[in-house]
């Protein structure tokens, strides 16, 4: 008994899939000869698009079955979807959805979407004055786009409402959007950005919708040849209703955006391909206060001819920061510029000056609503010395007022022509340059005020300095002879170089300690004063002293070429 009821269970079995298998057997035979009509769920899928609370009806022109190939699976496509409003006009349509079926509702009896697909929708974004994001229906290319756009905003409201099975689209996950084409009407820049090609997925799980999207834009136009590909990953939370946004690129040239608006035209300085992300976040009502950036170049140059000239070429280079869009506060966390072993910083006419730099790193602040330029650190390396700094830059009626704290290290006396512009303290920098050589200097420090201008190039309304100072030469009235071996101190303003010397020779003259007071260095004449106080033999000290332009004691009759023994005096 158990032996044939078994026995017919294997056979019942066996007869199943049989049929089973002649049914696919048909089923892709007839698949393959060209899609099934399947009208009779046409009805069902034009109430399941139409939303609870709009009065617009949905209309298909046809339900089909098809069949890609074997590594692909049945796709129901709903061909001519169009929206009716209540006067019996066509208000949105788009030519063909994709949807593939919910197995958890199927195993309860109902035939729900849990995916669709959109091939070639038009979708609009705008981005308002304030700079928030809203997706609307403004200035479309065309009415079909309009159209599409009005279906697929449709959709894309359903996914982004939390789960509710009781809902036409409640067991929707997923909508894939092929092929779109994208406009954003930038209001805030005068605009429109074109993205002709994006192929945008959106997945809801759980409590969030995560969004993947690939985007080609063309800045120019439509006919434009400059393209930019961008990643676009982010996470909508349905409570919060915030959307967390990255923003991905490689090799992004700024310069292409410069002619595309005036609010854009900085931009042509940068001629320095970037890559990175940007992050920001989207509240509920579509605002963006701020956002963050982390982005790398290579092989760029930055050149600009506004209110001040520059030319750097670089190698590599690094930023980091955030931008406050309610408070228009840039953050730079941190900037790196690597010019290379041979690299040059060129600030022509009137600076007119050149820096070998190796390296360039930045961090500060720039506030657009006053226009002032805040750089805490600024550190320049080169073969030889690092300078630290740091500046405060302000532009006032066309001209530019700045700050500057500066501090040198490991530099070396014979490198200050090289170091220090032309033009910035020219009476201090030109006698520096002239009279003192063969020095190091470990540390020097420098505060300084001023403005720049076009036709006045840079004033210096004040300066204030010190330096340690060790080895040097000094020629400090020629032409008697030079003191070399000195170490000291140096203090210097505007108008002002003081020197203090703690140690120094002048051939066998031993110079313990004094002071040489240059003055009135703002003015076309200025005052030399030295206070040296001197040991060593009485010939060489009468000698010095009867060097020109003093000639001394030539001039008292003395005859110092017979002076015997040692001296201790004090010049004055």
């Amino acid at each position: 008994m158990i032996r044939r009821t078994f026995h017919s269970v294997v056979q019942l079995i066996g007869i199943l899939g049989l049929g089973f298998a002649v049914f696919v057997g048909v089923l892709v035979w007839r698949l393959s000869t060209g899609p099934i009509s399947l009208a009779f769920l046409t009805p069902y899928f034009e109430s399941v698009l139409k939303t609870a609370e709009s009065r617009v009806d949905i209309k298909l022109e046809d339900t089909i079955l098809t069949w890609v190939g074997w590594d692909q699976s049945l796709d129901i496509r709903l061909r001519g979807a169009k929206a009716i409003g209540p006067d019996g006009k066509v208000l949105a349509e788009i030519p063909e959805l994709a949807v593939s079926l919910s197995g958890s509702a199927l195993m309860k009896g109902k035939l729900a979407p849990r995916s669709l697909t959109i091939f070639g929708p038009s979708l609009n974004i705008i981005r308002s004055e304030t700079g928030k994001l809203e997706l609307g229906l403004a200035e479309v290319p065309s009415t079909s786009s309009a159209s599409t756009q009005d279906i697929s905003r449709r959709i894309i409201s359903e996914l982004l409402l939390p789960p509710d099975v009781k809902r036409p689209l409640g067991y929707l996950r997923q909508i894939n959007i092929v092929d779109g084409n994208v406009i954003v009407d930038d209001h805030q820049l005068a605009m429109k950005w074109l993205v002709p090609e994006a192929d945008i997925v959106l997945v809801r799980e759980g409590e969030k919708v995560s969004l993947s999207a690939e985007l080609v834009l063309t800045p120019g136009g439509a006919n434009s040849r400059n393209t930019a590909a961008f990643t676009l990953r982010g996470d909508y939370d349905l409570k919060k209703k915030e959307t967390k946004l990255t923003l991905g690129f490689v090799n992004l040239n700024p310069v292409i955006f410069a002619p595309l608006s005036e609010k854009l035209k900085l931009l042509k300085s940068f001629d320095l391909p970037l890559s990175g992300t940007l992050d920001t976040v989207v509240l509920t009502d579509g605002e963006i206060r701020k956002f963050e950036f982390n982005l790398t170049s290579s092989n760029g140059r930055i050149t600009s001819n506004d209110l001040v000239n520059i030319d750097v070429a670089i190698q590599t280079s690094k930023i980091r920061g955030d931008y406050d869009q309610a408070t228009g506060r840039l953050n730079i966390q941190e900037l790196v510029m690597d010019l290379g072993p041979d690299g040059k910083l060129k600030l022509p006419a009137p600076i007119d000056h050149e820096w070998a730099l190796q390296k360039i790193s930045l961090a500060g602040t720039y506030d657009s609503e006053i226009d002032r330029l805040e750089l805490k650190k600024i550190k320049l390396d080169s073969a030889g010395p690092t300078l630290k700094a740091s500046a405060i830059v302000q532009e006032i009626g066309g001209n530019i007022s700045f700050e500057l704290d500066g501090e040198a290290r490991d530099l070396k006396i014979e490198q200050a022509e090289e170091l220090w512009p032309k033009g910035w303290g020219e009476v201090v920098r030109g006698w520096i340059v002239e009279n003192v050589s063969d020095g190091f200097v470990p540390v020097a420090r420098a505060r300084m005020k001023g403005r720049y201008s076009r036709t006045k190039g840079v004033e210096i309304i004040s300066l204030l300095g010190d330096m340690d100072i060790q080895n040097l030469t000094v020629d400090y009235f020629a032409p008697m002879p030079k003191a070399t071996k000195g170490s000291g101190r140096a203090k210097f303003d505007r108008k002002r170089f003081d020197f203090e010397v703690t140690h120094g020779k002048s051939g066998d003259l031993i110079l313990r300690n004094g002071q040489i007071v240059i003055t009135d260095l703002d003015q076309v004449d200025q005052f030399f004063d030295a206070k040296l106080k001197i040991d060593g033999p009485l010939g060489s000290i009468l000698k010095t002293i009867d060097s020109k332009p003093l000639e001394f004691v030539k001039s008292i009759g003395f005859p110092s070429s017979n002076a015997k023994g040692n001296a201790s005096t004090e010049s004055v």
